[in-house]
């Protein structure tokens, strides 16, 4: 089953926490929480934009079979928040003995895959909105007993991993971390782990009750984040696995890029495209975090710090965090996002470009050495100068290729570990 994560659930609201007794609160500090993390989707419904993946999920939801998922798109989607919160549905408070996560770009040995699934299978067990398609899939899923194979991609930050992370929970409940296998496999990529840790947990039983007698769907979850990351052998062996285990449990592939799956993968799995999160969808999930933390941002500083994070709600809500520690209650500014999110300042990509107009070799060089001592990244200047020279109408379409083309090769060239200072 494919799935396509887009983003979250602007609307979400989120539980406020139960009053304390004052005398315990002088005494205990509440626990620190990445934001990332407190606002991930909790449900199916809450997984934001991908609104084709949680139809399909919810469709699983409402009868008792679910076939392996592979999800993929690009990073911060929601791939790996998707098929937790699916357990979450499926088994209830149980979905936490109901699921084993592997990362696969760790354990990336077959023998770990296959003992890992093998030994989970065999044990005896009792949220994010705008992307609506996604989450109406996935509603139907936990309406049923039934959950095919997922398969998450789309770009990061738009609630992949959420969406599966909420669907999840509400499918096992507080069984959910125990029916969730949950591997990161740009890690544990290799043939071992696919074998051994994705093998073992496959074959744990899962019982079709929750321990208040109420019913939960009968199988686990393997959530392989990154799966794109996986070797071409390791992915030949988890689809032998996937095979052998689908009585008891379900997959879920999460990725950036569904092409770098090999298709006897993607043909068992249902495939479900997060999209981009649309800017109004990033502008008020950021509103509701800066209202809940006491955060003092103008919407133009949102604005840019959107701009930086290209979509990405992860990257936005960990910047927006970054931000608020730094500042200290005061009001945040674009110059603050700027610092801490390392963009080049519009004053520095405006002087290169004008230095590369005036063919000057001795200006160039100046200029380039004192970008280097500012501590800049050239690939961030790369990317800033690209959309100030597509959007500008200085230079004819010739020239626009011209010198995007040459940006993409020094760009190439850093990531195979050029000099920074000659590449500029």
């Amino acid at each position: 089953m494919h799935a396509f994560l887009k983003s979250a659930n602007p609307n979400l609201t989120f539980p406020k926490e139960k009053q304390k007794d004052t005398k315990k609160q002088t005494t205990k500090k509440e626990p620190v929480v990445p934001w990332v993390e407190k606002y991930r989707p909790r449900t199916v419904d809450d997984v934001a934009y991908q609104d084709e993946v949680v139809s399909v999920l919810k469709k699983s939801l409402q009868g008792a079979d679910l076939p392996n998922l592979l999800f993929y798109g690009p990073p911060g989607t929601g791939k790996t928040s998707t098929i937790l919160a699916l357990a979450r549905e499926l088994f209830g408070d149980m979905y936490k003995s109901r699921i084993l996560e592997l990362n696969a770009s760790d354990e990336r040995g077959i023998q770990v895959v296959r003992e890992k699934i093998k030994n989970f299978s065999q044990l005896t067990a009792s949220s994010t909105r705008p992307q609506d398609e996604v989450v109406s899939v996935l509603k139907k899923s936990l309406q049923g007993a039934d959950l095919p194979n997922l398969l998450f991609y789309g770009p990061p930050g738009t609630g992949k991993t959420s969406t599966i992370l909420a669907l999840a929970r509400e499918l096992f409940g507080d069984m959910y971390k125990s029916r969730i296998l949950e591997l990161n496999a740009s890690d544990e990529r290799g043939i071992q782990v696919v074998r051994e840790k994705i093998k073992n947990f496959s074959q744990l039983t899962a019982s079709s009750t929750r321990p208040d007698g109420t019913p939960c769907p009968p199988y686990k979850i393997v959530i392989l984040d990154e799966a794109d990351s996986m070797t071409s052998s390791a992915q030949a062996a988890l689809r032998r696995t996937m095979e052998k285990q689908t009585r008891s449990t379900r997959f879920c592939l999460i990725c950036n890029y569904v092409s770098r799956i090999i298709e006897p993968l993607t043909s068992r799995c249902s495939k479900f495209r997060f999209k981009p999160l649309p800017k109004d969808v990033l502008l008020t999930r950021l509103r509701t975090i800066c209202q809940a933390e006491n955060v003092n941002c103008e919407d133009d500083v949102l604005g840019f710090l959107m701009d930086a994070c290209e979509g990405d709600m992860r990257k936005a809500v960990n910047l927006l965090q970054s931000v608020s520690m730094l500042k200290s209650g005061e009001p945040v500014t674009s110059e603050d996002v700027s610092e801490v999110a390392n963009v080049v300042p519009k004053t520095w990509v405006d002087r290169v470009l004008e230095v590369c107009s005036s063919n000057s070799y001795e200006k160039l060089q100046a200029v380039v050495e004192s970008f280097v001592l500012e501590g800049f990244a050239a690939s961030q200047l790369f990317s800033q100068m690209h959309d100030v020279i597509v959007a500008s109408d200085d230079y004819t379409d010739k020239q626009k290729s011209v010198i995007c083309e040459k940006l993409a090769i020094c760009d190439h060239r850093l990531l195979d570990g050029a000099d920074e200072y000659l590449q500029v």
